[in-house]
Formats: C-alpha cells, sequence, structure tokens
C-alpha cells in the first residue's frame, strides 16, 4: 500500500515538471532605465595637450604718446667755473682804446658756425654776492677804486674771452679770482652755447628754434636754464 503512493507521489512531481518545462514563454520586453547614481568625486586623468593653433593677425598699432620735453642735445654748457690768476692777462690790452684785463679760456664748443649762426650766453657771479647771478656785459660799481668796471664777453673759435675794463678813468682795472672746489667760490663764471641757424634775428633751428635773439638775451638765467633743461653745476662740453 504504501509502495504504491510513493509510486504515485512520483508520478505527479515527474509529470509536473514536464509541463512546467514545456510552458516556458518567450522572454518580455526590457524595463524602463532606473535613476542616475551619483557622479562620481574622483577626477579622471586629464588627456595629452593638443597641438599649438596657429598665432593670429597682430592687432592695430596704438596711438602715438605725447611729444616729450624739450631736451639739450644740441645745447653745450660749462659747469661753473672759477676765475684763474693764471688765465688773466699778464698785462693790459687795449680793447677800442680802452686799457684792459683780458681773461681766456678754453671753450671747444665755439666753433666758426656757432659765431656766425649761433648764440652764446655768459653768466657771472660775483664773489661778494654769491648766488646772485648776472648775464654778461654786465656792469657794476667797485668801491676800492670809486669807479664804474664793465665785464662784457668775446668770443673766438675754441675759446671764450672776458673783458674787464673801467669806464670813469682809463686806469688798469685789475683781475678778480675765483677758488676751485666742489662747489666753487668767489667769482664764478659759466657759458651756455645754443647753436641753431638764425635768419635776420630769428633762430630757425635747434632748440631755441622760434626765438628771436633778443628775446633769449633779455631771458634770465633762470628762465634759460628752464628753457633748455640745464642742470645747476652740470657740464655737456663737447
Amino acid at each position: 500500500m504504501c509502495m504504491k503512493r510513493l509510486f504515485f507521489s512520483l508520478a505527479i512531481i515527474t509529470a509536473s515538471t514536464i509541463l512546467l518545462t514545456a510552458c516556458k514563454g518567450d522572454t518580455g520586453p526590457a524595463g524602463p532605465a532606473g535613476p542616475a547614481g551619483p557622479a562620481s568625486t574622483v577626477a579622471g586623468p586629464a588627456g595629452p595637450a593638443g597641438p599649438a593653433g596657429p598665432a593670429g593677425p597682430a592687432g592695430p598699432a596704438g596711438p602715438a604718446g605725447p611729444a616729450g620735453a624739450t631736451g639739450t642735445a644740441n645745447v653745450i654748457y660749462s659747469p661753473w667755473n672759477p676765475f684763474l690768476a693764471a688765465s688773466w692777462s699778464a698785462g693790459t690790452v687795449s680793447i677800442f682804446g680802452k686799457v684792459a684785463r683780458r681773461y681766456t679760456a678754453a671753450a671747444p664748443g665755439i666753433t666758426a658756425t656757432v659765431i656766425s649762426q649761433g648764440l652764446v650766453m655768459v653768466y657771472f657771479q660775483g664773489g661778494g654776492s654769491p648766488g646772485t647771478v648776472r648775464t654778461l656785459p654786465y656792469t657794476t660799481f667797485n668801491f676800492t677804486q670809486a669807479v664804474h668796471q664793465h665785464i662784457e664777453p668775446s668770443m673766438v673759435t675754441g675759446s671764450l674771452q672776458i673783458n674787464f675794463y673801467n669806464l670813469d678813468d682809463n686806469n688798469d682795472p685789475g683781475t678778480f679770482t675765483g677758488t676751485a672746489g666742489n662747489p666753487p667760490t668767489g667769482n664764478l663764471y659759466r657759458y651756455v652755447i645754443i647753436p641753431g641757424g638764425v635768419a635776420g634775428t630769428r633762430i630757425i633751428s635747434g632748440p631755441a628754434a622760434g626765438y628771436t635773439v633778443s628775446q633769449i638775451k633779455a631771458m634770465s638765467y633762470e628762465q634759460v636754464r628752464n628753457l633748455f633743461n640745464i642742470p645747476e653745476n652740470g657740464t655737456n662740453i663737447k
């Protein structure tokens, strides 16, 4: 009785397995995609750099800047120099009949062209009034001799000459000197050479172009210094 039940049960299980196997259907369609996962916080390795592209065309030129201040490229000027005893004439000389002393100093910038077409300004500081600059020619009163004395410049190629004589008599005016140093002291002189063609009375080229000779001569020492950017004790003697 028990053996029949066992065979019967096995028969049912086997039949069920065959039936299930025989009834397997086709694969159904894919379901919808799930939501995206969170982004990774770890950056991937950088790829290799690509080749450089060609240079672009040059941009347009910018506007020109403003003109600079007038310089001193063509102006020649000496430092303040002391009058040296050895540079005075040993005795008197005659200047249009006047008994005079003459001081001679080398000035290589005074060329024949400068003498005929340019302008040389000469300045003087007296030992009794240091810092007071006077333009030559200059007349002063000598209390020792009780006479008016005149100091005037003259030029020859390569040299500056300064003539000194009395106006009230024809006596020997004597000489005066300064002391070399840094700065020099006593009686001093300096010169400024302003080149440029002169048409009539007007300078037509160089740093002083447009000015008349009279206008330059009428300027004070400080005005000339400012016009040509000349340092107080500098030099660009050529």
